[in-house]
């Protein structure tokens, strides 16, 4: 499993240019949330991967972001 997510990540960094610029990885689930050895072992490879990553962990839900955007452009 953290070979894919790996994977997925490498694939959107690259398709987006971002491989030598600086940028921002939010980590969102469950697994995140509750299983430390599994966020350790991604956060470990794709800092191999990538120096200029920054890992954020979510702290509120998607969706009051959405709401947020919206009311602001009523």
């Amino acid at each position: 499993m953290e070979k894919e997510l790996v994977l997925s990540v490498l694939t959107v960094v690259r398709k987006l240019d971002l491989s030598n610029k600086y940028f921002d990885l939010v980590l969102s689930g469950g697994l995140f949330k509750y299983k430390k050895h599994f966020t350790n072992i991604i956060l470990g490879m794709l800092s191999e991967q990538f120096s200029n990553i920054k890992f954020i962990q979510l702290e509120k839900n998607p969706v009051e972001g959405a709401i947020k955007l919206a009311i602001e452009n009523l």
